[in-house]
């Protein structure tokens, strides 16, 4: 089974698949340093069920994965 990443950049939205097995913290790093490669050491956020902007980060993986 793939997991669908929705990944946006200023204006640009692109989208990557994973493996679900191999969905891990370090995977999706990898996957938006392969999409944006120009970024380098970006900081990755994510929306939350209540539609705060939270930090992707080890410590808050689990919460972005559900």
């Amino acid at each position: 089974m793939l997991v669908v990443l929705k990944l946006k950049c200023e204006e640009e939205v692109r989208r990557a698949q994973l493996q679900k097995e191999g969905f891990s913290y370090d995977a999706v790093r990898g996957v938006i340093q392969t999409v944006w490669p120009e970024l380098g050491g970006c900081v990755a956020k994510y929306m939350d069920e209540d539609g705060d902007r939270c930090l992707l980060c080890p410590a808050s993986f689990s919460d972005f994965a559900t």
